[in-house]
């Protein structure tokens, strides 16, 4: 069996034309990271789409890929890179 010599994630950041859930509510404005609150559930949305990308190496060489998209929340990405790091 091989082993796994290098995991690396890239974060990606797209930008969209119209809000996730359509266009912002009157008086709504991104925060200057594109983060905004819908009042009817008081929850974060970005005005980006957001992934994630993982490459993982062996030792003998051999690349997969993987990728996850999801709607952003405060330090989502970040704890999951961490345990994907981690033996």
């Amino acid at each position: 069996m091989d082993v796994v010599r290098s995991i690396e994630a890239f974060c990606l950041q797209i930008p969209r034309e119209t809000p996730y859930l359509g266009p912002l509510e009157a008086g709504l404005q991104p925060s200057a990271r594109g983060l905004y609150v819908r009042p009817g559930n008081r929850t974060y949305y970005s005005v980006h789409d957001h992934s994630v990308l993982i490459k993982m190496t062996t030792q003998d060489g051999a690349v997969g890929w993987a990728s996850a998209s999801a709607r952003w929340r405060p330090g989502s990405s970040r704890p999951s890179s961490r345990n994907w790091r981690s033996p």
